[in-house]
């Protein structure tokens, strides 16, 4: 399904132009939603990710997805979409929290931060930075297999990840070759200051599958995985929205549900802590 809208942004203090893609289903008036802004992954855009368009348009999430960040960016430089993550959170909060003339006034019950690879990456260091900076935060955190590399990412990894106090939901495939759990989740997972916090590791999923045009040639270090694309994405989904029923202001079964589910379910689909 195509998306619903484009949202472009110019942030003045960076001269930087920053454009998003905006999905979204039926919105009900008397319904508060809760909304997802997403970061792709690094080399990809938010066009490798239809699926989750498809997803908030069937499931009443609203999905923010940064289009790309920049081509002058480097693909091993976590700031520059950092800087995009942050200015679209405060805009969506504006817009939920202000602004009478948007469709999102008083609609949305809680704006989570998300991203892939590097795109969940960037997404833990943009919580972190809204935490330090503004008395309101990002809702949650949805991270699909981030990847921190190389001791500058590392040690950004190190000093943010204390101050993401938010719930925390990590996802990673057991069959991923490139972000492996417990070279790359593990670390970010206990360094997290959140006490509200799951690692999830999906049997049979892998790296590059969480984007919807799976290129070989673009993931030759990752093998095809035991699930295919779509099983691994409708898992992966079915998780994150239980997390944000459980992580979300509003709900009444909270943490001890979400935890309850994952035991319940999982032993043959994941492992978790």
């Amino acid at each position: 399904m195509p998306a619903n809208a484009t949202l472009s942004l110019i942030d003045a203090s960076r001269n930087r132009s920053v454009v998003a893609s905006l999905c979204y289903g039926q919105m009900d008036s008397t319904v508060r939603v809760p909304a997802l802004i997403f970061l792709h992954g690094g080399g990809l855009q938010a066009a490798d990710y239809g699926w989750l368009c498809q997803t908030a348009q069937m499931n009443s999430v609203v999905i923010l997805a940064l289009v790309r960040s920049a081509a002058k960016d480097s693909a091993t430089s976590l700031e520059p979409m950092v800087g995009d993550a942050v200015l679209l959170w405060r805009k969506m909060h504006a817009c939920n929290a202000s602004d009478a003339a948007s469709i999102f006034y008083n609609r949305l019950v809680g704006i989570a931060l998300g991203g892939h690879s590097m795109g969940g990456a960037a997404a833990t260091l943009a919580a972190a930075t809204i935490a330090r900076e503004a008395a309101h935060v990002p809702s949650a955190l949805i991270a699909f297999a981030p990847g921190f590399w190389g001791e500058t990412q590392q040690s950004q990894r190190n000093a943010s990840a204390p101050l993401v106090f938010m719930p925390a939901l990590l996802l990673v495939g057991d069959q991923d070759c490139a972000n492996e759990a417990h070279t790359q989740q593990l670390p970010l997972f206990r360094s997290l200051g959140s006490a509200a916090r799951a690692l999830v590791v999906l049997r049979g999923a892998n790296h590059c599958q969480w984007a919807s045009a799976l290129d070989p040639q673009r993931c030759n270090f990752d093998g095809c995985g035991d699930l295919t694309a779509a099983e691994q994405q409708g898992l992966g989904w079915a998780v994150a929205l239980r997390f944000l029923s459980a992580a979300l202001p509003s709900s009444a079964a909270g943490w001890p549900a979400f935890t309850r589910y994952l035991e319940s379910v999982g032993k043959s689909r994941w492992q978790y802590l």
